[in-house]
């Protein structure tokens, strides 16, 4: 019989105690169940979260990262054009053998009427062109190394900006389920007070819209907490998102030293780089005048003429009339150009980026420093509004105001945080700082 029935019926109430003490014992075990397989549940997805710091992200950037890994490949393979370019021309071996007739004279004898050649030729480079292979090959290597220095501060400073964006966003998330759960509060508190018939319904209807502004704005910062989540994994080189928690406070400061514009110009991987490939430009202009210089090949071994053994030598040295490189030569002074305006171009880059950084380091700091007092008061301000409302001093309407205060105070408190630490990944990136 359905549970209903009993309550309904208030002489079945008498007549079936005990199938009413087992109904309730049944239900009894059952909310047990209920709240053990929740506990179970919660614990479950408690420690399946992730507690990641920034350096855990860091490092996990460095050593997943495909990008890493790539430019490690790259490494390599400069290594081996420059194990290449040191290698010099190998020996010729030639075998030749001439008037080989085997038709007409039948006295045609193979040994005494055809001359036989066995010789070796060998090619000298002429003005140091293995060298300067050598040396265009090394500054790629050293080239190569420093893109990859670049990556790994740029990676650094990704993950550094994805990170704390996503605490960011972790804390709006956060902070609007507060509000929305002191919304509900408030619902249940007016509505039970129009039951009692002391507010108007008006009033109810009221703080009830507040709440659903705010469970729609607590559902899009929960969108949006998880959409950063997902993009500080993906800048760490991850293909898994698992559920995270950010460990380290969004209020942390790292201490920030202002350095010098020329220390700057000497350490940023840019500028280094770019020195690096003016000296890769120029040496290819002195390689492609040393490939200009044509280079002799010798050759020296032995003869055999209608049956005499005599020794065999040659020279052979191509005449540069029409090719002498001129273009080749050309283009690599063009590039050793291009590659001095670029570092101009990139030093010039440096020195906005680093009076950028450090005016927005010091407004967000200003800001952040200005922002707690104010939050203060709006929490006082809030905290008066709510007993003065329940002495019924003030109407419903001053009293959400205090609260979107606070809400709008203390968002724009977390932003302000959000921003300085941007600015102080900023401008340790700008300084080449960051490690």
């Amino acid at each position: 019989m359905p549970m209903r029935s009993f309550y309904s019926h208030p002489h079945m109430l008498d007549s079936c105690p005990m199938d009413i003490f087992r109904m309730r014992f049944c239900l009894s075990r059952m909310k047990c169940l209920a709240l053990a397989c929740t506990l179970i549940a919660f614990r479950m997805a408690a420690q399946a979260q992730v507690r990641l710091t920034l350096d855990d992200a860091i490092q996990q950037a460095l050593s997943s990262n495909p990008q890493m890994d790539a430019a490690q490949g790259r490494i390599d393979q400069t290594r081996a054009e420059r194990i290449q370019a040191g290698l010099g021309p190998n020996p010729r071996f030639v075998t030749q053998t001439e008037d080989v007739r085997f038709w007409g004279d039948q006295n045609h004898n193979f040994v005494n009427t055809t001359e036989d050649y066995l010789y070796f030729g060998q090619v000298f480079e002429a003005g140091r062109k293995r060298s300067r292979r050598v040396d265009l090959a090394s500054s790629t290597v050293r080239t190569s190394e420093l893109e990859r220095d670049l990556l790994t501060r740029l990676l650094r400073g990704r993950v550094s900006a994805a990170y704390w964006n996503a605490a960011g966003s972790a804390k709006m998330r956060d902070l609007l389920r507060e509000n929305l759960q002191t919304y509900e509060e408030d619902a249940n508190y007016i509505r039970n007070r129009v039951r009692e018939g002391v507010m108007a319904e008006a009033d109810l209807m009221r703080v009830e819209v507040e709440r659903d502004r705010v469970r729609v704005q607590s559902l899009t910062a929960a969108r949006d907490a998880d959409v950063a989540t997902v993009e500080l994994y993906r800048a760490m080189g991850r293909t898994d998102f698992p559920p995270t928690e950010l460990v380290d406070p969004l209020d942390s400061r790292k201490a920030v030293i202002l350095p010098e514009v020329e220390r700057v110009l000497n350490s940023r991987p840019e500028a280094r780089v770019a020195r690096e490939r003016i000296a890769e430009a120029e040496a290819n202009v002195s390689l492609q005048r040393a490939n200009a210089k044509p280079d002799p090949e010798v050759f020296g071994g032995y003869k055999r003429v209608s049956g005499l053994d005599t020794l065999y030598a040659a020279v052979q040295i191509d005449i540069p009339v029409r090719n002498r490189n001129q273009g080749n030569i050309a283009s690599a002074m063009a590039q050793a150009r291009i590659a001095r305006s670029n570092l101009a171009y990139t030093e010039a880059n440096i020195r906005a980026e680093l009076e950028g950084a450090e005016r927005a380091y010091h407004d967000e700091q200003g800001l952040v420093e200005l922002l707690p007092a104010t939050l203060d008061k709006a929490r006082e301000s809030e905290r008066l509004a709510r007993a003065a409302y329940r002495e019924g001093a003030i109407d419903l309407i001053r009293l959400l105001d205090a609260e979107r205060n606070r809400i709008d105070v203390q968002a724009q408190y977390y932003r302000a945080l959000v921003d300085l630490q941007q600015s102080i990944v900023n401008l340790t990136l700008a300084a080449g700082e960051i490690k």
